[in-house]
């Protein structure tokens, strides 16, 4: 049997005369502001530490400066952009001869140059991403 729209209408009134509407506790309102209070007062008291510490950024600012005091050094002969580079005053500091032995092609070096620099501006895009991102 099919019921009418008349039969479903007065069915739908009963339904929602006999469903009671659920009304909160009177301690509702406190509890939902003690717990704002409190994830707010977490928030503020989190300090962040920094991926990557001062003592770490001084050693790889000292891989890096030796890494490119020891490309200058190298007597293969720079792609002619890097011309303009004097490296003349590190013949000057005495150096070990670790690496005497071993002769990176121009392709490498300025490859290598190319990614560090990459590397150096990711870094400050990520850090200022996540800089954006804590402080609202």
């Amino acid at each position: 049997m099919m019921k009418t729209d008349k039969e479903i209408d007065e069915f739908a009134k009963y339904i929602v005369k006999e469903a009671s509407v659920e009304k909160p506790s009177e301690e509702f309102v406190n509890k939902v502001m003690d717990a704002i209070y409190l994830e707010n007062k977490t928030a503020l008291n989190t300090s962040f530490k920094p991926l990557i510490s001062n003592t770490s950024w001084f050693v790889i600012a000292l891989i890096f400066t030796s890494v490119i005091g020891y490309l200058l050094n190298i007597e293969t002969k720079l792609p002619a952009m890097f011309n303009f580079i004097d490296g003349s005053f590190f013949k000057n500091i005495p150096s070990i001869e670790i690496f005497s032995k071993i002769h990176f092609s121009n392709t490498f070096t300025l490859s290598f140059i190319i990614f560090s620099i990459f590397v150096i501006f990711q870094l400050i895009v990520i850090k200022n991403y996540f800089n954006k991102q804590h402080h609202f």
